[in-house]
This record gives structure tokens, C-alpha cells and sequence, in this order.
């Protein structure tokens, strides 16, 4: 099968959708919108909103990111007291972060401003094209939803 044949199978158009939408998501909402801090950093906090506690190798796991690399957003994050290390409770020699209330409200400052920002450009649209939006959105989670569970 040649390249202009796999370009028109449907998952590969799909795939393809889903990545431009990621990008659109980020550009506009994201990029466009001044995060405080640097994408990598902002992602950690992210991941750690949703844990209680986590150590670094599950969130180099979790984000792709080597050791390095995560020990240094680590420690810029620890430095600016948005997240913290403590002990492991069962093993002493591992070290868990958690999200501070400094870094929670950063998150939260950003939701908020996201949120905003969205809400601006959804009163650009129809009300047929909100509706169909919001049903094409809840369609996109539960498929997403499903593709991982």
C-alpha cells in the first residue's frame, strides 16, 4: 500500500484530525493564552493535580521525558514552591512530589483564563453550531473514553 492510499483510510484521517485538533487546542488556547510557566513544567503540575502523591520515574513514564530532563523541571518547580518532595511512607529511599497550593491556584488562574478565553470565541458561533459542537465534543471523550479503557 503507497503512501496516497494509507492517507485516505479513514483511521488515518482520523488520526490526523485528532492531531491537528491537539495543535489547534494548544496554539489557541494554550500558547495563545501566555501560560506563567514553560509547557514542561505546566504538565507536570497537571499530572500531579490529579494524584496525591507521585514519584519522578511514573511521571517520566507518564509524560515521555527522561530522568534528567524531569529532575530539572523538578527542581525549577520546587524552587518556586509549586510542588514539594516528601518521603515515601513505605519506602524511605523514594522521594514523592505533590502539588502545593501556590502551584494549584497557578493551574486554576489558567483554567480560569482558558475557560475565558473559550467562552469569547464560542459567542462567534450559532446556536445550531454550539449544539453541534457540544455533541461532536461529548462524542470525541466517551470515544477517547473507550479507546483507553
Amino acid at each position: 500500500m503507497n503512501m496516497e492510499e494509507k492517507e485516505k483510510q479513514p483511521h488515518s484521517l482520523l488520526s490526523r484530525r485528532f492531531t491537528e485538533m491537539v495543535l489547534l487546542i494548544h496554539n489557541y488556547f494554550y500558547r495563545q493564552g501566555q501560560i506563567p510557566i514553560p509547557l514542561n513544567q505546566f504538565c507536570v503540575l497537571v499530572m500531579l493535580q490529579s494524584r496525591e502523591s507521585t514519584c519522578i520515574s511514573e511521571l517520566c513514564s507518564m509524560l515521555h521525558l527522561s530522568k534528567q530532563q524531569m529532575t530539572t523541571i523538578v527542581e525549577k518547580l520546587t524552587s518556586v514552591g509549586y510542588i514539594e518532595r516528601h518521603s515515601d511512607p513505605e519506602d524511605r529511599r523514594r522521594s514523592l512530589l505533590s502539588i502545593t497550593a501556590a502551584g494549584q491556584q497557578l493551574l486554576d488562574k489558567q483554567d480560569d483564563r482558558v475557560r475565558e478565553r473559550f467562552d469569547q470565541r464560542l459567542a462567534r458561533l450559532s446556536p445550531q453550531q454550539i449544539e453541534s459542537l457540544d455533541t461532536s465534543m461529548q462524542i470525541l471523550n466517551e470515544s477517547i473514553e473507550k479507546m483507553f479503557s
